[in-house]
């Protein structure tokens, strides 16, 4: 069921990114009501580089001011068309690959914890 659902992001546009204070999860808004709400370590891939990662967000980095993983997110995200999304099978391991190149992996880890890279509500992808 989880993999169909997965599979059902594909031709949707990634609406918005944000990021839950309270919680730590960062939650990834998609067309139709679909919504991805992640509580694993994830990354956004670019032309072959880490441009993104969960734990950027609030970092300096000897950067003017920190990083917004927020907007980061969402200037590589937002708008753009998902071309494809799987599970591996081992690992749980989501990848959501975009029509603009770009792909967000969401990845387990922890060899100790359950391999869930997302948790999901009712009525949610």
């Amino acid at each position: 069921m989880v993999s169909e659902q997965i599979h059902a992001l594909q031709g949707r546009q990634c609406l918005a990114v944000t990021f839950d204070e309270a919680t730590e999860q960062w939650i990834f808004d998609f067309e139709h009501k679909a919504m991805l709400t992640v509580a694993s370590p994830w990354r956004i891939i670019v032309g072959g580089r880490i441009r993104l990662g969960w734990r950027d967000h609030g970092q300096p980095f000897g950067l003017p001011s920190p990083v917004n993983g927020v907007s980061e997110a969402t200037k590589f995200l937002g708008g753009v068309e998902v071309k494809s999304a799987s599970v591996a099978a081992e690992t749980s391991d989501l990848v959501i690959s975009f029509v603009s190149g770009c792909r967000l992996e969401v990845f387990n880890g922890s060899s100790g914890a359950v391999c869930r890279p997302g948790r999901r509500r009712l009525g949610e992808v």
